[in-house]
Order: C-alpha cells, then structure tokens, then sequence
C-alpha cells in the first residue's frame, strides 16, 4: 500500500496532528511540504534535548509507504524532545534524478539552519524505523550518526561502510565473510559513511558545508585525486552529476573536514521494496533476510 501526498496528509490529521506550515510550489502542483508540530501531544521532560527536523522527501510515484509513515509517527510519540516533521514532494526542478535529490536535502539544510534546529534526521520514504530510533542516533557522539539498514540493489550490503574513497567503498558486511558484521551487530561502530536512509546529521556539520553531487565544484577533491584524474583523463570541473549520490559526498567530505561519523548497529531499519521488505540480519549467510511486506 502506498500513500498519495493527500493521503499523507488526511492520515496526519486524524491522527491528531496539527499540520504546522504549509509550502505551496505552484497552483499546478498544489501542496509541496507540509510540517506538522506535535508538541501538544508531546510534554518534553527536559528543556534541554535537541530541536530535530525529520525530514522525509517523498517519492514521485508512491509518495512515502504506509509502513514508514507509521514507523516515523511512532517514533516521534516515543521522543520526549521537540521535533518537526518536514516532507517534501512535486519539487524535483531537473530531469537528473541526483540532482533532484541534492535540491529536496539542501531545503532541509536550510530549514535547519534559518529556523534554529539542532540537528537534521533524514528518514526516506521506503524505511521502517524502530520506536526508539532517535533516542539511540542523539545517544551517539557523533557529527553524523547512521542507523542500520540494508541496500535494495544488489550486492545488497549493509549501509555501514568502514572506507569510502570517490571510486568505491566497503561495506562491513562484505570483510571476512562477514565475520566483521556478525561481530560489530548490536554496537555502535567507526564508520566512513553511508547513506540517508535514517541518517542524523548534527548542525555544525550542515553549517561547514551543504550537500553536493559533482556538479563541476570539486573543491578539494581536485587536488586530493589530480593524479588519478590526470590518469583517466577525467576533467574535474566538468559536471559528473551520476557520478555518486550526494550521500556519498557527504560521507566523503564529512571524512575530510574531520568530522566523526557512526553507525548505530543497534537501530535496524527495514528497506521496502515493492511489496518485500530487506531487513539486516547476522544469523543467515547473506546476512540479510527478505520478509512479505505486512499490509500489502
């Protein structure tokens, strides 16, 4: 089952949601993003815990699955600290799908920054959350803490990548036949990344830098592979908008301006997939298990 942006909406309010402000991209369009705030549902116990913006770009063609929208409420009733939920739709400006996605992640950046948040939670649209999702990613020290899911493409390897480098990278999943993930399962690990799929980034990392795709500013990259370019013969500041995803870069430029990153194995994540649902597991070979999406 999926659900449409007025189904989404619809769902909210009779769940006693008030929705908080609303962004209208054009009249063909109609509503783009909405934000709902629940705190006349919620009573925050300390004053002190983080403001966090949830935010959920929703896909052009499903909108977000039912699973994750239920997934997400229950985690923001389980949250004692302020929290909005910003989703974003019919705002895709490019015919590049990459592109699109850095525009929707950079609206979010910029809704953390000019509106006083903390800290930004990017939950996509095809994720299942546990309750308890965001008090486990604030009660990592780090600059940019990630929860644990599986990728739908295949190889399908798990999200906590321990290197990464503009060529490639490795999965803890795939080291030692996966002994290394068996071992880190239920930990909070060191990684160099990876993904937005349920992915908590701290302001200070958002005010050093916003999000990026090789769009022909390669900043430091220019000079950290000028001989490998040189060797291909890959012109830097020309646009490689397919080269990697923003996340990638995220990762990557998190790595270089030193900022921490960790994976909270302890938050495992569902990824949808038409009408299965991927879930991490360390006790099969793949370390990966696919289930019968529930409500289909």
């Amino acid at each position: 089952m999926t659900l449409s942006i007025d189904d989404v909406r619809a769902h909210l309010e009779a769940n006693g949601h008030q929705i908080k402000s609303v962004e209208v991209i054009n009249k063909a369009d109609g509503i783009a993003a909405w934000q709902y705030d629940d705190s006349n549902l919620l009573e925050p116990k300390d004053i002190r815990q983080l403001k966090l913006l949830i935010f959920t770009p929703l896909h052009p063609n499903y909108g977000i699955k039912s699973q994750t929208l239920d997934s997400i409420q229950a985690a923001i009733a389980q949250y004692d600290g302020p929290v909005d939920w910003l989703m974003s739709a019919n705002d895709n400006p490019s015919e590049k799908p990459y592109e699109n996605v850095v525009s929707q992640h950079n609206k979010a950046r910029r809704t953390v920054l000019e509106q006083g948040y903390d800290a930004l939670l990017s939950i996509e649209a095809d994720m299942i959350i546990p309750p308890d999702t965001v008090e486990q990613l604030l009660s990592v020290e780090a600059d940019i803490v990630y929860g644990l899911y599986v990728w739908r493409h295949k190889p399908r390897r798990w999200n906590a990548y321990t290197s990464l480098n503009l060529w490639g990278g490795e999965s803890v999943s795939f080291n030692h036949n996966g002994q290394d993930a068996r071992e880190a399962w239920g930990k909070v690990i060191d990684v160099a990344g990876l993904g937005m799929g349920c992915t908590l980034i701290r302001k200070n990392v958002l005010n050093r830098f916003q999000f990026r795709i090789h769009d022909g500013n390669p900043g430091w990259i220019a000079d950290e592979y000028a001989e490998q370019f040189k060797t291909l013969g890959i012109n830097p500041y020309r646009p490689h908008p397919n080269m990697v995803c923003d996340d990638w870069l995220l990762a990557m430029d998190a790595q270089h301006y030193q900022f921490s990153q960790k994976a909270n194995l302890n938050i495992v994540c569902g990824h949808i997939l038409g009408d299965e649902v991927i879930w991490p597991d360390p006790n099969v070979k793949e370390l990966y298990r696919v289930e019968q999406l529930e409500g289909v």
